[in-house]
Order: structure tokens, then C-alpha cells, then sequence
């Protein structure tokens, strides 16, 4: 496995920063450079948790080089804030429950009603990334959304909080809650005098110990923060790190079904991982008839759940009202399903596709794969973001994911797309967070990385590659599927000009620049 962000230096404390939705803006430059100066004193690796990026085109080069590098980019996506609201559930309830009840009763509204704020929500998204991240102190700036997510994530991580206030507002939804982000922080600093004594009269004698005014001095700000840290080892903590975070222990797969009086023998399971536009498509039709395999589509799709469809294993005969009853109940359930109707048809090696969304909104899925001790995966990963991101968007357009291999493509009649900078750095970002995720998840296991670009020019080393991995014999491969679009990346995309100039200057400028090098191997399957 590649390092990723995950993977932490010895001794080095890791502090989450909260500062707004979007991350850099132009009218935060100034509280920036604040935080990263003190968090570099005291000599603690910082992140600004954020939950979206500006149009790069209109960031100065200040803002540019913090761009994808001081950033912790977390989408607010209610799917899986449920999700991730039932992780803490699960392993903190005393303190979810805490709270809500302490929220609602400040804000005169009832846990349900608390839970409906999008504001609460998305702090369950970020409070679990930064668990998995390893955070060892939260800071926030100001009483808006910021210090919300502040105040949870500190509150159910069982870190300590440190609260910047340069004003005090009144008129703000938000404004009730002081009290409660006072009571959890560690420490509460201000430049404004004003501010300091407004804070003194309202807390008196609960602020006082944790205050430190414009007349405190940055040192004692400093110690405050050390002081903080080195306690951040407290009882009160809940684990922390991806395995904690990402990769819990669920229901323990019990005794092999093979094992079993009575039942056909199971399979051995795989999984095939990967985002879209990442060539999944022609690795199940590949391996599907590969003799001994058989593989399913996308089990957890949340469309195909709405819509009460499921991808079994093709030619098989099923009781589609049985698979979809066990898909509600148990992931573990479905799956000993799948790997008995493969093994009755014949296959030895039987698996599914699992994109990294679907992963995110169910955990049962991933306990259920993390503690299998016979699964293999074949992680899929694609270097070109931007390639990758033009086909999603052309796909999304079309809702056209899929060409058979005789299917006819006039590149002619294929308009090219516009694609919005902050929608297209964004996907770049969240392409790579969930690629360290996924890679932290599995550390360890039985993984087979393959990159599109090479598994679409090279096939006959990637068969290589699979058979060695899954320890058998590969017969030929035929690709099942095409490109669902023939034009390049620079071809397809309309405004390429004004893209490459928005990011020049930032981390993804390579992504985009180097088009002309991906163009000119022309793979011919996605």
C-alpha cells in the first residue's frame, strides 16, 4: 500500500481546524496564517476540515499554495451522515445521546428535531473523519457553523477544544450554544478586549481558568495548547485512527458454511473496489468468464436499493423478493448467499463490485469484508483524475455508465462538456481521500492494486498480474465493454483552457497539464 494521510509520524500531534464550509477563502487569509503559526509552535501537524473548495480561478497565489495541501475535504452528503451518525451510536452512545439532549434543551427543541439540523449532521461526517485522521485537538473560530462542528466533534472524540473568539453575536441561531462550546473548550482566546470582557461577565469564574484576552500574550496562549495536548491521552478519549474509525469490528463472521452439515460449500469470496469511470465494468466481465469465477454487479447500490433491483450472478435462477430480504437484514447474510449460489453453479472464486460511495453508507458492508478471512480485492484506482472526472460527468449527462463491446460510438456527435473548476478540484480531492481510506481499511489484507491506465494498455500483464494474485490459471481475456466516449480528455472538454489557468499555481495542476502525455496511449475500454 502507497503511504497516505493516514499514516502518522511518532510524537507529532495532529490538530483539526474548523474555520467554515469552504476552504481557502480570501477573508480568512489572516486567521490562516494565525492558527498555522501557533499550531506550528507547538510543533503539531495542521488540517482545515472543510466541506468545500472556491473556484480556484479566483484564489491569489496565497490562497493557491494552501489549496489541496492544508485542506480536509469532507462532503456534506446526508447518506452518509447517517451512517456515520449510527457509527457513534454504536461506539459512543452516552455521548451522542448527552448531546442532543444538552443541544435541545439550549436551543428548546427535541433530539429529533436536533438531528434535522444540517448543521449536526454533517458534524457526525467530520467528527468520524477526524477520528479516523487521528485528531488530538479541535480549534474553531467564531459561534457559527465552525464552532458547531467544533463542539461535536471535541464532545464525541473526547478531545480537548480550543475556541477562538474575535466577536460575539447575538442575532445568530447559533448564539445560544456559547454556553455550551465554553463549557466544553480547553481554552478560549480573543484579540479583542471588548470581546474578553464581555466573556468575563457572562462566565465569570467557568471562563476565567481558560481565557486568555489580548493582554494574555501568544505564550500563554502556547502553553495553554501544550497543556491541552498533553492530556489529549485522557480517559474521556474514544480510539482513534482509521482502524477505529473506518474498520471496527462488527458481527464476526462465523463458521465456514462449508463446514456446515447439509449446505453446499462455499466460495471463496472477492471483491472488486474502485470509483466509477475506473474500469470496474470490464474487470467483472473479465473475470466472469474466467473458468471457476463468477461475479456479481453493485450489490449496495443505493439506487438499485431504492428501486428494490439486485445484480446477481447472471444465468442463475433466484427468488428476487428472498435476495433483496436478506440485502435489508445483513450484508453478511447476502453475501453467504452469493458465495453458495456461485460455488452450486460451479465457481470456486465468487465476488461483487463494491464502489467507494457504497461502502460509505452502510458499515455492515465493510465489517463484513474487513473480517472475512478468505477475501481477496482487487482495488481499482485511476491516475488521471481529470479523465476520470470528464467520464463521470459525460455518463452523469447521459446516464449512459455502460457499452457493450459491439456497440457503435461516433465521437462526432459526442458534444464536449464544460466542467466547473470547484466541482472538478473537488472531485479531485474526494478521489483521493477515499483512495486512502479504502487503502487504510484494508492494510494488511489480501489487496491487489491496479491502476486503469495500465490494466486498459497492458491487458496481458494485468491477467498476469490476476492470475498470480488469485493463484490459478487465466485463460484469454475479451473485453465485454468499451469506452463510453472516443474523444480525448482535452478534446472533451470545452472550457480546457480556462480549467488548466484556474488551477495553475495549485497542487492539481499536473492533473490537468498533463493530458497531452495520458492522450497519447488512447486506452480503449473504461
Amino acid at each position: 500500500m502507497t503511504p497516505h494521510r493516514f499514516d502518522r509520524q511518532p510524537n507529532v500531534p495532529r490538530v483539526a481546524a474548523f474555520h467554515g464550509w469552504r476552504f481557502p477563502v480570501a477573508e480568512d487569509a489572516d486567521s490562516y496564517q494565525e492558527v498555522e503559526r501557533l499550531v506550528a509552535s507547538v510543533g503539531g501537524d495542521l488540517r482545515f476540515f472543510h466541506a468545500g473548495i472556491p473556484d480556484p480561478s479566483g484564489m491569489g497565489p496565497e490562497l493557491k499554495a494552501r489549496a489541496g495541501r492544508a485542506g480536509f475535504f469532507v462532503p456534506f452528503l446526508d447518506q452518509i451522515h447517517q451512517n456515520d451518525f449510527h457509527h457513534f451510536r454504536r461506539t459512543r452512545p452516552d455521548q451522542v445521546s448527552s448531546l442532543l439532549v444538552g443541544i435541545g434543551r439550549i436551543a428548546q427543541e427535541s433530539e429529533e428535531a436536533v438531528w434535522n439540523r444540517p448543521v449536526v449532521r454533517a458534524s457526525f461526517s467530520l467528527a468520524r473523519w477526524a477520528q479516523g485522521w487521528g485528531a488530538d485537538l479541535v480549534i474553531a473560530r467564531g459561534q457559527y457553523e465552525p464552532a458547531v462542528h467544533a463542539l461535536i466533534t471535541a464532545s464525541l472524540l473526547g478531545v480537548p477544544m480550543a475556541l477562538c473568539l474575535p466577536w460575539i453575536s447575538e442575532d445568530s441561531s447559533f448564539a445560544a450554544l456559547l454556553p455550551a462550546q465554553v463549557e466544553v473548550a480547553t481554552v478560549v482566546w480573543t484579540g479583542n478586549q471588548g470581546v474578553a470582557d464581555v466573556l468575563l461577565e457572562r462566565f465569570g469564574d467557568v471562563i476565567r481558568p481558560k481565557l486568555v484576552g489580548p493582554g494574555g500574550g501568544e505564550e500563554v496562549l502556547l502553553a495553554r495548547m501544550r497543556d491541552a495536548l498533553s492530556r489529549s491521552d485522557a480517559p474521556s478519549r474514544l480510539a482513534h485512527g482509521p482502524a477505529a474509525a473506518f474498520r471496527p469490528t462488527g458481527t464476526p463472521v462465523g463458521k465456514p458454511l462449508d463446514a456446515a452439515p447439509n449446505l453446499v460449500p462455499r466460495a471463496r469470496p472477492f471483491v472488486i473496489l474502485g470509483s466509477e469511470r475506473t474500469g470496474s465494468n470490464l474487470l467483472v466481465g473479465l473475470l466472469d468468464q474466467q473458468s471457476g469465477f463468477a461475479c456479481a454487479g453493485e450489490l449496495f447500490n443505493p439506487r438499485d436499493i431504492d428501486e428494490r433491483t439486485i445484480a446477481w450472478l447472471e444465468n442463475r435462477e433466484f427468488d428476487k423478493s428472498e435476495l433483496l430480504h436478506l440485502r435489508s437484514i445483513s450484508p453478511d447474510a447476502l453475501c453467504d448467499r452469493l458465495l453458495r449460489d456461485g460455488a452450486a453453479g460451479g465457481a470456486d472464486w465468487v465476488g461483487f463490485k463494491l464502489l467507494y460511495y457504497h461502502g460509505l453508507i452502510d458499515d455492515r458492508v465493510i465489517h463484513f469484508l474487513v473480517d472475512h478471512p478468505d477475501l481477496h480485492l482487487v482495488h481499482l484506482r485511476r491516475r488521471d483524475r481529470l479523465a476520470r472526472w470528464l467520464s463521470h460527468r459525460r455518463a452523469e449527462v447521459k446516464d449512459e455508465w455502460f457499452k457493450g463491446q459491439r456497440e457503435r460510438v461516433d465521437a462526432s456527435k459526442q458534444p464536449s462538456i464544460e466542467l466547473d473548476p470547484s466541482e472538478t478540484v473537488s472531485d479531485f480531492e474526494w478521489q483521493q481521500l477515499l483512495e486512502e481510506r479504502y487503502a487504510a481499511i484494508f492494510a494488511g489484507r489480501r489487496v491487489l492494486e491496479i491502476d486503469y491506465e495500465d490494466f486498459a494498455a497492458d491487458l496481458a500483464g494485468t491477467r498476469a498480474r490476476l492470475a498470480d494474485f488469485f493463484g490459478r490459471e487465466f485463460g484469454e481475456m475479451v473485453p465485454l465493454s468499451r469506452k463510453t466516449g472516443e474523444k480525448s480528455a482535452r478534446d472533451g472538454i470545452a472550457n480546457y483552457e480556462s480549467l488548466l489557468q484556474a488551477v495553475r499555481g495549485t497542487v492539481w495542476e499536473s492533473l490537468v497539464k498533463d493530458l497531452e502525455k495520458v492522450d497519447e496511449a488512447k486506452p480503449d475500454t473504461e
